[in-house]
């Protein structure tokens, strides 16, 4: 791959607003601290990454993703053929799941679109499947889940990211099994300790191990996988997993920086940690330890023959330019709509929540998050992009539940573009 491009995953709570709060996790003055409030801010994290892990697939089931190919690798090298021998010899547990929606509907068809993350160990760490040509969403919910516990042989040199579609037809046989059915994992527990990476100015530390020189990234002026603090993370992983067998890794990690660290050495970290095993990475700012923000990492490879844009209509890019933010949204390669804000004096949370009704305006029915793509140099302070990620969490919408449950829900999940 000629050029990596990072993308942090930014599914924020609401603030503020009122009403149920259903997915991601609460930050700042929301967070759950009724029971007693933790001593330090190590126990903050760890008892938001429990809940991280605890509704991770809650979290990712609402999101609106990239299109990204049928089989795209990422850093890592699995063979396709592979991929596509493990899903066939599991199909008759997605049929199944689409065998249970036909005693609900005798003529229901479709095809569910399934994204998921094939990890370092072979399990998959992240799945989201799209059903917006599944009638029948309780079909889609347990085909991802199925898709979540199949076990891959582990891809060489990292992660492996696949966009997969499954057809469902009343008449259609399951396909012949050639070899025996997949292992599945189990879901994993919440309980940790998970990692945390503590960056400061000068050092980069992992279980009080100094992993990184912070000085010596911000010197190299690079974006850089920090090889040491990859080793520390796998390593973890490696623990958690000999500890815990048959059970899924959720790929859930927490990061702690202080606000005028170079995004430089944020994105650094960040695409590392992805790149270790944990693609799912919660990061609170030193200075405010209450408030903690959800992140993903997704780090996409070249697009495939089958790629195609976003399965969201609009996406909304936004990027620091000396003064100001610029708001791009985007079909696609092409931009529909520019506007040009002042950072300083302007209410963002107001003028990003006027743009997505104004753009995009969803049914109360459909609960999907749009993507929101944020963009910044690298000497720009951690805090800038944090004041932007918390306006966006403010932006929130009405969605009725199938049940007939109205919550509040954020319009957007974020994603940091790094390269």
């Amino acid at each position: 791959m000629n050029r990596l491009a990072l993308l942090l995953a930014c599914v924020l709570g609401v603030s503020g607003c009122g009403g149920a709060q259903d997915v991601g996790i609460a930050t700042g003055a929301n967070a759950d601290t009724a029971a007693r409030a933790p001593a330090t801010a190590e126990e903050i994290l760890q008892g938001r990454l429990r809940v991280a892990v605890r509704d991770l697939d809650k979290t990712l089931a609402v999101r609106a993703l990239p299109a990204i190919g049928t089989v795209v690798g990422v850093a890592g090298r699995l063979p396709p053929e592979e991929i596509q021998r493990i899903v066939r010899t599991s199909f008759g547990r997605f049929r199944l799941c689409y065998e249970d929606g036909l005693r609900r509907d005798r003529n229901l068809r479709g095809r569910v679109i399934v994204n998921f993350t094939i990890d370092l160990d072979g399990s998959v760490s992240y799945v989201r499947p799209d059903g917006t040509e599944m009638p029948d969403a309780l079909v889609t919910a347990c085909v991802g889940r199925a898709v979540g516990g199949l076990v891959f042989p582990a891809p060489a040199g990292g992660i492996v990211t696949v966009t997969y579609p499954l057809v469902f037809n009343p008449g259609d046989d399951p396909p012949p099994e050639s070899s025996p059915p997949a292992p599945v994992l189990a879901p994993p527990d919440p309980e940790g300790p998970w990692p945390i990476v503590v960056v400061d100015r000068r050092s980069i530390v992992v279980d009080g191990e100094v992993v990184g020189d912070v000085q010596g990234v911000i010197a190299s002026g690079k974006l850089q996988k920090i090889d040491a603090l990859f080793d520390a993370l796998k390593s973890h992983r490696e623990r958690w997993k000999a500890g815990h067998p048959g059970k899924r890794h959720p790929g859930v990690a927490g990061v702690r920086v202080g606000r005028d660290l170079p995004m430089l050495v944020f994105k650094s970290v960040f695409q590392t940690m992805a790149y270790a095993g944990s693609p799912h990475i919660l990061v609170q700012p030193a200075e405010q330890p209450a408030v903690v923000l959800d992140l993903a990492a997704r780090v996409p490879g070249p697009p495939g023959p089958d790629a195609g844009g976003y399965s969201a209509d609009l996406v909304l890019q936004v990027q620091f330019f000396d003064s100001d933010l610029i708001l791009d949204w985007k079909r696609g390669p092409t931009i529909v709509r520019t506007d040009r804000v002042p950072r300083a004096g302007t209410d963002l949370a107001k003028v990003l929540c006027d743009a997505w009704h104004r753009q995009v305006r969803r049914d109360q029915s459909d609960g999907l998050q749009d993507p929101l793509v944020l963009r910044s140099h690298h000497d720009l302070p951690f805090e800038e992009a944090a004041k932007v990620l918390r306006a966006v969490e403010s932006c929130t919408r009405d969605v009725q539940l199938p049940g007939g449950q109205r919550v509040r829900r954020a319009a957007f999940w974020t994603m940091l573009s790094v390269h």
